[in-house]
């Protein structure tokens, strides 16, 4: 199946913002937005119970919108499932509310965003540390109001250390990051970038491991360097982000 350039299916997206603005859904059902423990002012928890992320349809959130009880919360927000599906595995429904972009997000992820800001949450973002990922955090903390959650240029740095060995070359044109310029500098400079492929190798670390303590033993030396880096990321959901 040939892939549809971002650029076409961002300009569908901003068509399928338009005609929703006036009340005309289009592909209502597509891309739903996945998130984990959202309160609500309700009994509506999407069919899971607490600690199991949800799905919710564009459809939903724009024609049964939950109250939101998120005024004054922090509500953390994750490019990629494997965070999300990590936090769930270790935190439950201890965990802090997490929602997931999938990506640059689609009409219901941003539906979902603007719901959560309008209702006085503090969006804290956290995406990959490639271009195509500061273009989706320079994304959601213009259009959302979010702040930066270990996505600066410290934790770069702090992220190639812990895992060098799976580091790949830095590919595409430079992004300016609008919350912290020095991020694509050292970038630039360092023309490494964390690798995508370690997530599985992570997820499945944390699926046979004790979540509680050090993982020992691994079977993947590389993906045991990850894992740590990503334990870092997911323990910051429970604690005051760095």
């Amino acid at each position: 199946m040939e892939e549809i350039p971002d650029e076409e299916r961002q300009s569908g997206e901003r068509d399928r913002d338009t005609w929703a603005k006036v009340g005309v859904l289009v592909n209502e059902l597509a891309r739903p937005a996945l998130f984990l423990n959202l309160p609500t002012s309700e009994t509506e928890s999407y069919g899971r119970p607490p600690g199991e992320p949800a799905y919710a349809s564009l459809r939903a959130l724009l024609r049964s919108s939950p109250a939101w009880n998120v005024a004054g919360r922090e509500v953390y927000v994750c490019e990629n499932a494997n965070l999300l599906s990590i936090a769930a595995d270790r935190w439950g429904p201890n965990c802090a509310p997490v929602v997931c972009t999938d990506g640059m997000p689609a009409a219901a992820q941003r539906c979902l965003l603007s719901q959560l800001a309008s209702a006085g949450a503090r969006l804290l973002y956290h995406g990959d540390f490639d271009w195509p990922g500061i273009r989706i955090g320079n994304h959601v903390m213009r259009e959302h109001g979010a702040q930066p959650w270990r996505f600066c240029a410290d934790d770069y740095e702090a992220a190639l250390r812990a895992a060098p060995t799976i580091a790949e070359p830095l590919a595409g044109k430079a992004v300016d990051a609008v919350w912290d310029p020095a991020l694509p500098t050292v970038m630039q400079h360092q023309f490494l970038s964390p690798k995508k492929a370690w997530r599985p190798h992570c997820s499945r670390i944390w699926a046979t491991a004790n979540l509680l303590a050090p993982v020992t033993a691994p079977e993947d030396s590389a993906a045991l360097e990850c894992a740590s880096s990503f334990i870092d990321a997911t323990k910051s959901i429970k604690q005051p982000p760095c």
